[in-house]
């Protein structure tokens, strides 16, 4: 698994696709960190990611390198209001710290994956890593 976390701490941009009324729906999004709980992001309680995750948690999100190496995440996703996490996001994130300045801006979610799958696939060598956490 170890290899799957640095693998998105090297490419943090990638895809998240999530549901909006039984049809996929897919953006730009920003892998945040992992830990022993799972894997995080953020967004804003006035997207729409995030109403969708509130209606559907099943989400995935797919990082590639330029060599086309790329890790998928899928799985059930929850929002934390836990300062921690916020914290951790706020100090890990360019792009959250110049949204939301600070981890107690009440539009500022954290959401994460506790369980799922990751999978990893490095094209040119035909290797695939397919983990559950």
């Amino acid at each position: 698994m170890q290899e799957i976390i640095d693998f998105l701490g090297q490419h943090k941009y990638g895809s998240l696709a999530t549901s909006v009324d039984g049809q996929p729906y897919i953006r730009p999004f920003e892998f945040g960190f992992a830990t022993d709980e799972g894997m995080f992001f953020y967004t804003s309680d006035d997207k729409a990611v995030y109403s969708q995750l509130k209606s559907n948690p099943r989400a995935s999100f797919c990082s590639t390198d330029e060599d086309l190496t790329y890790v998928q995440l899928t799985g059930n996703i929850e929002f934390t209001e836990k300062e921690e996490y916020k914290d951790t996001m706020i100090h890990k994130s360019v792009n959250a710290q110049k949204i939301y300045k600070t981890p107690d801006n009440h539009l500022f979610k954290v959401f994460y994956m506790p369980h799922g799958r990751a999978m990893m696939h490095r094209y040119e060598k035909g290797y695939i890593k397919d983990e559950k956490f």
